[in-house]
């Protein structure tokens, strides 16, 4: 984590593009694709932005859009003790921090607009870029980007084979592995699969319950199947799943706040008698606690969308067509002490089914 924080300073400092052209005088060109739906140099573009590469984003191993948010100035995904809920601010701008309303800034996958926070936060893999767009961007992505939109662009079919496969180990028994194939699966039709799953122990300890806390396991697959009827016709078929169930954040009490606060402590011998006198741990960041803690969470999506795109004369008609399906799910111990009381569930259901036209003109 500290490398990633060290990080940031040179981010700022270094160009992370999805795509490169060379001018005459051998500089490079930033290309963007998504900011006005169409490729753009960067220069042309009045807008703030901040773009990351596929590459860059799994050889700094971001795994996710969270993670992601260190790297960027002005954008930030903050989580409560549970990662579903989530809250994305641009600029500081944002919703409230609630995971039954849709946010401020707008997150789009391939064009297609995903409704709550909470749903994106699982893996990131097999990306060709990702694009933070500062400022409202409703002129182009509608509605939900006052603040913002985060466009994300995944890597489509291609007709040359490719495959790829990848293996991890760390410390808590932490297992990472993904695969990737893409290549031509008949005359005129391509296809294209990634998966990727992340698995770990509790990486804390609860001396009250003895036992490891902080466990995770996470995994994803998308799959696209393109078919091109024509130079300007096509139809791309994306269908995303992903799912995440974690034990929880690992919450610890500081112990200056209980030093200052004698009356509280002799409430707390009251209420739990001798467990009060080691609620408290030696170090505030020792990642022990000793409270009760059954912390659980829980997030599923399903996702496709159908992208039918037409070209004529330079004009583009694409109509995105899309369906989505998340739920998401939460035990939480509220007041850390060790005693079961007033715990937390909070369960968030949401389908989603939208229909966009666009007419995108030539430049």
């Amino acid at each position: 984590m500290d490398n990633k924080f060290k990080a940031v300073a040179l981010c700022s400092l270094l160009v992370n593009t999805p795509a490169f052209a060379q001018d005459q005088d051998g500089l490079q060109e930033i290309i963007i694709t998504g900011a006005l739906k169409r490729e753009k140099d960067i220069q042309d573009v009045p807008i703030s932005i901040s773009l990351y590469s596929g590459e860059f984003i799994e050889n700094s191993d971001i795994r996710g859009l969270q993670e992601l948010s260190l790297y960027a100035s002005n954008f930030n995904i903050s989580t409560a003790s549970q990662p579903n809920n989530a809250r994305i601010t641009i600029r500081g701008v944002a919703s409230v921090g609630n995971t039954a309303i849709e946010p401020s800034v707008g997150t789009f996958f391939d064009g297609v607009y995903y409704a709550r926070p909470g749903s994106i936060l699982g893996l990131l893999y097999d990306v060709s870029s990702a694009e933070i767009l500062r400022g409202p961007q409703g002129t182009l992505f509608g509605r939900n980007t006052v603040a913002g939109a985060l466009n994300i662009i995944t890597n489509d079919p291609t007709s040359d084979t490719e495959l790829e496969a990848g293996f991890g180990y760390a410390e808590t028994n932490e297992l990472a592995y993904h695969a990737m194939v893409s290549g031509q699966l008949a005359n005129k039709l391509t296809g294209r699969l990634a998966a990727k799953k992340v698995s770990r122990d509790g990486y804390g300890f609860n001396a009250f319950e003895n036992f490891n806390i902080g466990d995770l396991e996470d995994e994803f697959a998308r799959g696209k199947l393109k078919y091109q009827f024509s130079e300007n016709i096509s139809t791309k078929l994306t269908i995303d799943y992903s799912k995440t169930e974690s034990g929880g954040s690992i919450v610890e009490l500081i112990n200056d706040s209980f030093d200052n606060a004698p009356s509280f402590i002799s409430t707390l011998e009251l209420l739990l008698d001798d467990q009060a006198a080691n609620i408290v741990t030696e170090d505030d960041l020792d990642r022990t606690i000793y409270q009760h803690h059954r912390d659980f969470m829980f997030s599923e999506l399903r996702n496709m969308s159908l992208i039918n795109d037409l070209s004529i004369n330079g004009f583009e008609l694409k109509s995105i067509t899309a369906y989505g399906d998340w739920l998401g799910t939460n035990k939480e111990s509220a007041i850390r002490l060790p005693g079961d009381l007033l715990p937390r569930y909070s369960y968030f259901s949401n389908i989603s089914f939208s229909q966009e036209l666009q007419l995108i003109s030539p430049d």
